[in-house]
């Protein structure tokens, strides 16, 4: 979705003829004033999913599709879904996917204050033991800024997704790779 709407006015901004923003938030109710008290006439906010607001759009088919679909191993979120429903029924013929693609990448990371305050946390929590919840927290994927220093390998392009191409049915995918470690540590993440 639109969230804020940033981006969206941001486009306004920058002379688009016309912005829409979708987003099944509140939050767009809040971007609607924001847009009107920085006088931007040329942006329309619609709360709903995209599949069930399609018909209230004020165009059949766009020219560019701007969307931040891609979420933790790219294709696990319902922005995917809706990225592939816009880009099959609401993109103009010639119109622009953006972005249009995106990779993922695998590093060896070696981080141990950051294992401690969000794993090994969980041997005590005010006097429970609670590790079961360690294999939860382990299996989350998760995203943060990493140092540079706690990239302890090389990195290893593991898949690019293309969403020009990209299908609902063909979410998964596996691949094989090898890391190479720069020094003697411990890694405790990929």
């Amino acid at each position: 979705g639109c969230g804020m709407g940033l981006i969206s006015m941001l486009a306004a901004r920058a002379a688009a003829k016309h912005v829409v923003a979708v987003d099944t938030s509140a939050i767009v109710d809040c971007a609607r004033v924001v847009a009107e008290q920085n006088q931007l006439k040329n942006i329309t906010f619609i709360r709903g999913k995209i599949q069930e607001v399609a018909a209230e759009l004020p165009f059949k088919k766009f020219d560019v599709v701007l969307s931040e679909w891609m979420g933790a191993f790219l294709t696990n979120e319902e922005d995917y879904a809706n990225i592939i429903y816009c880009r099959e029924n609401l993109l103009a013929e010639n119109g622009v996917m953006c972005p249009d693609q995106s990779s993922i990448h695998v590093v060896g990371i070696s981080d141990y204050p950051y294992r401690r305050d969000n794993v090994d946390y969980w041997d005590n929590v005010y006097g429970f033991k609670m590790e079961p919840m360690k294999a939860l927290v382990l299996e989350e994927a998760g995203a943060c800024a990493i140092p540079r220093t706690c990239i302890a390998t090389n990195t290893n392009l593991a898949y690019t997704l293309d969403i020009k191409t990209a299908s609902l049915d063909k979410r998964e995918y596996s691949f094989p790779f090898t890391l190479k470690a720069d020094r003697k540590t411990t890694l405790h993440f990929l």
